[in-house]
């Protein structure tokens, strides 16, 4: 039993409490499901710069000390491209802006090759996608999605009734290769 939710500004001006306006929706939808909580927020377009956000570890599977050699080995990645500004990390997420021309999927393939456990949550130009095992509260205290400002979002909250409780089995799920294109879904896909 999960819970969906969406959001949208019916007007082209941003909404300053776009993420306390989806956090609350997702917190009344907790009970629902309480082994994650996820987001995908769509704020101001950097037209000439995709926001991407990776995951460097389940911190549920992973040593502490795994990640953060995910996590510097990201950043150094980040460091490396053309074109890549505003490095930050925060837990076992490294965020970055990439400037130019960009093959998605090539990017994608060669973020994830550079260790176990790392993961793509999204790239885009205005969509921020972040998610947490736990309750919408950990959400929050991880992301603090409350001060996130734009126009529209959709949230998820997952009960586990088949695989595992990780990262990267909650949802949003990017849709991979495509910029700014977040899907949440209620029950099973299979085959």
């Amino acid at each position: 039993m999960c819970g969906i939710m969406g959001y949208f500004r019916k007007t082209a001006s941003i909404d300053d409490n776009l993420g306390a306006t989806l956090l609350s929706m997702l917190e009344a939808l907790g009970r629902r499901g309480p082994d994650s909580a996820g987001v995908a927020l769509i704020g101001p377009s950097h037209r000439a710069s995709y926001i991407v956000r990776v995951q460097a570890g389940d911190e549920l599977e992973m040593s502490t000390q795994a990640i953060a050699g995910n996590r510097e080995a990201i950043e150094v990645f980040a460091g490396t491209l053309a074109g890549a500004s505003d490095v930050s990390s925060s837990g076992v997420y490294v965020r970055f802006l990439l400037a130019g021309d960009v093959d998605l999927l090539e990017l994608t393939r060669a973020i994830e090759s550079i260790g176990e456990g790392i993961e793509v949550l999204s790239i885009g130009h205005a969509m921020e996608l972040s998610k947490e095992v736990g309750t919408p509260h950990r959400l929050e205290g991880k992301h603090h999605i409350s001060a996130f400002a734009g126009t529209h979002g959709i949230g998820h909250t997952r009960l586990c009734t088949e695989s595992i409780v990780d990262l990267s089995h909650s949802q949003p799920f990017w849709g991979r290769g495509a910029a700014d294109l977040a899907i949440v879904h209620n029950g099973h896909i299979t085959n």
